[in-house]
C-alpha cells in the first residue's frame, strides 16, 4: 500500500484521494499517483475494472470519454453486481490524455466511489 501510479492498481484495489478538493468526484484525463489503501479504512474508490480503449489509431479520439463511459458502465454491473443505473453508487474513471495517447497509452481505469462521504468495505459483489 502507498502512493501508486493509477494505471498499475490493480482491480479490486481501494485508493483515496480520488476526490477533489471540495469533496466532488470527477472523471480525469489522468493516471497520476493515488493513494493506495486498505478497503477496511474509510476510502473514496475501487477500481472496479481496467481495459483499453481499441483504437490503434495515432489521432486522439474525440469520444474517447464517451468510449471509456461506456465500457465502465457495463464493466460495473459484472463488478458491483447491480446495474450503474440501480446503484448507490457512482462510476467514474480515468483514460488517456492526448499527450500520452501519442506515447500509446490507451488504458482506461473505472472506479467505484459513494455518491457522498467515504467507502469502509469493498464493493466487488455488494449490489450496492
Amino acid at each position: 500500500m502507498g502512493l501508486a501510479t493509477l494505471s498499475d492498481v490493480e482491480v479490486g484495489r481501494c485508493v483515496d484521494g480520488w476526490r477533489d478538493v471540495d469533496g466532488t468526484l470527477t472523471n480525469r484525463v489522468s493516471h497520476g499517483d493515488i493513494l493506495v489503501v486498505d478497503c477496511s479504512v474509510p476510502y473514496d474508490s475501487e477500481v472496479t475494472a481496467r481495459f483499453d480503449h481499441p483504437s490503434t489509431a495515432a489521432k486522439y479520439p474525440a469520444s474517447i470519454q464517451d468510449a471509456a463511459r461506456t465500457g465502465c458502465a457495463q464493466l460495473f454491473a459484472e463488478y458491483v453486481g447491480v446495474d450503474i443505473a440501480h446503484s448507490t453508487l457512482v462510476a467514474t474513471l480515468a483514460y488517456p490524455s492526448a499527450a500520452t495517447w501519442q506515447s500509446g497509452d490507451r488504458s482506461i481505469t473505472c472506479l467505484a466511489s459513494a455518491a457522498t462521504g467515504e467507502l469502509t468495505t469493498s464493493v466487488h459483489g455488494s449490489r450496492l
